[in-house]
């Protein structure tokens, strides 16, 4: 018994009106900022299974290309060594190692480029 009483000395407990009322808003408050807690939740969990979908269609998509160069550098090389002819090819394929030989060639005019740019800021620490 002596524990009960104990207790409930600890719990202040105010039975007037305004106390009543008091207690009222600052439940209906306190579980309205839970319900928000759990709504944000939920977004930043349904955000976080966004970005890891995007991710893994992003990773697919790279995949995909690169076994798409992979294919056109085969291709490529057996066309330089001679294991295939130009008249071997369909038009698409034809298309695709022209476009294939554009994007190296502007990968090349990039990196020489970068090189250039590297040679002037070594230039200029020199000086």
């Amino acid at each position: 018994m002596n524990k009960n009483t104990y207790e409930k000395s600890l719990i202040k407990v105010d039975n007037s009106i305004f106390g009543r009322i008091k207690l009222f808003f600052k439940n209906l408050f306190k579980s309205n900022i839970q319900e928000s807690t759990i709504n944000e939740n939920i977004v930043v969990e349904q955000e976080k299974s966004n970005t890891i979908e995007e991710n893994n269609f992003i990773d697919n998509i790279k995949i995909q290309e690169n076994k798409q160069n992979l294919r056109l550098k085969k291709m490529s090389k057996d066309l330089e060594s001679g294991k295939i002819i130009e008249e071997d090819l369909c038009e698409q394929e034809l298309q695709e190692l022209r476009d294939f030989y554009l994007q190296q060639i502007e990968e090349k005019k990039q990196s020489i480029e970068n090189y250039k740019n590297r040679i002037v800021r070594i230039k200029i620490q020199l000086a």
